[in-house]
């Protein structure tokens, strides 16, 4: 199934929730649930037409590079925490 992707004037893509879906190997559902659970950060679509949202790829790329970070982050405290003597 090929799904539709705008293309703005700058040549940025534009991916819908289906296709945003897909990429992530989810329902579209819970694209539109990490929308909004902040906790999860999932960024807000760039462009609306005719109700359907569209996110570019430069944005979800950016989003991808920020949870990777933050699971370093984790793993990292996580490491710390292990290694800490017991008191």
């Amino acid at each position: 199934m090929t799904l539709p992707t705008p293309k703005s004037q700058s040549g940025k893509i534009y991916r819908s929730d289906g296709w945003l879906a897909l990429r992530f190997g989810v329902d579209a559902r819970t694209i539109r649930r990490w929308r909004t659970d902040p906790k999860v950060g999932f960024p807000e679509p760039d462009l609306v037409i005719n109700r359907r949202k569209y996110t570019s790829d430069e944005t979800v790329d950016d989003y991808e590079a920020k949870m990777r970070q933050r699971l370093r982050q984790q793993v990292v405290r996580a490491g710390k925490a292990e290694s800490a003597p017991a008191a």
